[in-house]
């Protein structure tokens, strides 16, 4: 082979070996409930405005970067409106980021995840009461069309991440199992990173319920509720870490107002 040729293969041996390892890493996905472009999740301008789509589209090792704003899981596509068994299912081995600018903003990609608050909201209606007992979560006629569980991480282990989210208006006060435990978070092996799940309910595990495990670190955990065991965590054959967290405000009718 010529010298030429040699080259040729060594440039492509490169740009492959290039594309596997970017493929390894992941990639950026975006959504922004506010961008007015291709809603395909290349970038903040063409950004997906519902974050189920994203998740619908990522694969191992992407970030889901989600810009300021109230995302719910029955909204995008495939899915029908008002659907209570609607949920951010998540994929194992990705990460969700909130608390980004997004679109419109000087800088898009600045984060603050106090000041770019980023809500995952289980308010399917939008009609939720504002000033109500914490007690009476579970029972209240405002949160009756409230999904079940807000978040879903069946299967997914820790390197699957929800960091930077506020996450309430889960109300899982269903008859199936799977829809009576963790209003907020539901299952998985996750890691949860500075969040604050609060106005959650269930019959088990208001803001958590937990069977597989996980770790949530400086996080808020309050003013959930649960029926029976755990309004603010509810854990069950699994170990579950708790780091530099807040657990406050939450009420259970039976055992472990805050954490069971």
């Amino acid at each position: 082979m010529n010298l030429k040729g040699t080259k040729a293969m060594v440039a492509a041996l490169f740009c492959l070996l290039f594309a596997a390892a970017e493929a390894a890493s992941g990639g950026h996905i975006f959504v922004d409930i506010d961008a007015v472009g291709m809603d395909n999740g290349s970038s903040w301008e063409n950004a997906y405005n519902h974050l189920r789509d994203a998740i619908a589209g990522c694969s191992s090792g992407d970030e889901i970067r989600v810009a300021q704003g109230v995302y719910r899981p029955d909204r995008g596509s495939g899915i029908t409106s008002g659907d209570r068994g609607a949920t951010f299912r998540l994929v194992d081995n990705v990460t969700l980021s909130g608390g980004y600018a997004g679109y419109g903003e000087p800088d898009p990609n600045a984060r603050n995840v106090a000041g770019y608050e980023t809500v995952l909201s289980g308010d399917l209606t939008g009609n939720d009461a504002e000033a109500i007992d914490v007690c009476n979560l579970l029972s209240d006629p405002s949160r009756s069309d409230n999904c079940y569980n807000v978040v879903t991480g069946t299967d997914c282990n820790q390197t699957t991440v929800v960091d930077g989210f506020t996450i309430t208006g889960g109300n899982a006060n269903g008859t199936r199992e799977r829809d009576r435990y963790g209003g907020g978070v539901h299952d998985g092996n996750l890691t949860i990173s500075q969040c604050r799940i609060v106005g959650n309910s269930a019959h088990n595990g208001g803001g958590v319920g937990c069977y597989g495990g996980g770790t949530i670190v400086e996080s808020t955990i309050s003013n959930n509720s649960a029926f029976q065991k755990g309004g603010g965590v509810y854990v069950e054959q699994c170990a579950v870490i708790l780091n530099r967290c807040t657990i406050a405000g939450n009420s259970s009718d039976a055992d472990g107002g805050g954490v069971y």
